[in-house]
């Protein structure tokens, strides 16, 4: 059979934006293109597992949350990467927009887009600090997920979200070990209770180097769980559930060095 103008138009396409994949190498995540084409992580095998883990605490809470209401709701998923998280929420809601700081990471999320040909998703260049500068709208649902311990200033970020976000935050992120006391504020006299703490991290070296899971600076706080439980209350989220690992899930999660947290307004 023949093959019209128009199917050798759509296959000369596929070609050349799977050439810019290939040019684009290497990724971050694995992608499942169709027609025998995947895109492979170049993460360790033993680290891969990762993002199924994220994926299916995510979706726990999301579900809990939403219920039957999810396919109407609106997703923002700050920190987008390459899009993984916005193309599986896409699949669940009516509409997805991924924001990100690096344009090359806009650029690989937007061709599995199309290869993928999903419609009710799109990507933009946007700042987790000022949210409102790049966005008009407010989202029932944002996700934040894998960023907050890349930050120079996580409750800056945070405070931004609560902002773009009506109703449910996902927050993935590494976190530290807490520390309880008080200490001295002002005087011998006066003191002031922790309520967690974050840890100066230096990502310089894979900042420098251009890392794209670096942050966008070297120096970075990762919270405590209370840290981030405090902040989140503080900048307007109400209702917050530290999730559950899944059984048999990634190594991090399960042992508590990783949260995903439900915060709800």
């Amino acid at each position: 059979m023949a093959t019209s103008k128009a199917e050798r138009f759509r296959l000369n396409n596929r070609e050349e934006l799977l050439a810019r994949v290939a040019a684009l190498e290497p990724w971050f995540y694995t992608f499942d293109l169709g027609h025998g084409n995947v895109i492979q992580s170049k993460l360790p095998e033993n680290v891969q597992g990762i993002h199924e883990t994220r994926l299916q605490m995510l979706m726990r809470a999301i579900e809990k949350h939403f219920g039957n209401r999810l396919p109407d709701a609106r997703c923002l998923d700050i920190g987008c990467h390459e899009g993984f998280f916005s193309l599986e929420m896409a699949k669940k809601v009516t509409s997805v927009r991924g924001i990100d700081v690096r344009s090359e990471s806009l650029e690989k999320a937007e061709l599995v887009r199309q290869l993928k040909a999903v419609e009710n998703l799109t990507f933009c260049y946007g700042d987790c600090y000022d949210l409102d500068k790049y966005i008009s709208d407010s989202y029932d649902l944002t996700l934040f997920l894998g960023v907050l311990y890349h930050l120079s200033d996580p409750i800056a970020a945070l405070r931004s979200i609560s902002k773009v976000t009506q109703e449910l935050c996902v927050i993935e992120t590494q976190v530290i070990e807490d520390v309880a006391g008080e200490t001295e504020w002002g005087s011998k006299d006066w003191n002031h209770e922790y309520k967690g703490i974050f840890a100066l991290i230096d990502e310089t070296p894979e900042y420098d180097s251009g890392c794209p899971e670096a942050g966008s600076s070297g120096l970075v706080l990762c919270p405590s769980v209370h840290a981030l439980l405090f902040t989140l209350r503080a900048v307007g989220f109400k209702h917050l559930e530290v999730i559950t690992a899944p059984m048999g899930g990634y190594e991090q999660h399960v042992r508590g060095k990783r949260v995903v947290i439900s915060a709800a307004k």
